[in-house]
């Protein structure tokens, strides 16, 4: 794994710690919002978080900029998919 990748992987764990940190403030105000009711509602913070979620995952899946790489076959001729943090252990 050279420094490029060791970076990406570093910035997308820090992504997913965001998204953490959006979970906690979201289910707070959820959680307090059944409190003041007195029922527990739907979990609205679902939605957002899902869809921070698949966004977090196509930006690790999805084919990324830079310099062609002839070697990996992508959707697109000489652009690499950005691997999965398991995917660059195994490299």
């Amino acid at each position: 794994m050279d420094e490029r990748d060791r970076k990406e992987l570093r910035e997308w764990i820090e992504e997913w710690r965001y998204w953490l940190g959006g979970a906690v403030i979201l289910s707070a105000i959820w959680g307090v919002q059944c409190f003041r009711r007195g029922e527990q509602r739907f979990y609205w913070p679902l939605t957002p978080l899902a869809v921070w979620a698949a966004v977090l995952i196509a930006v690790a899946v999805w084919p990324r900029g830079g310099e062609p790489d002839d070697s990996w076959p992508g959707p697109v001729r000489g652009v690499r998919a950005r691997p999965l943090p398991r995917q660059m252990n195994s490299r």
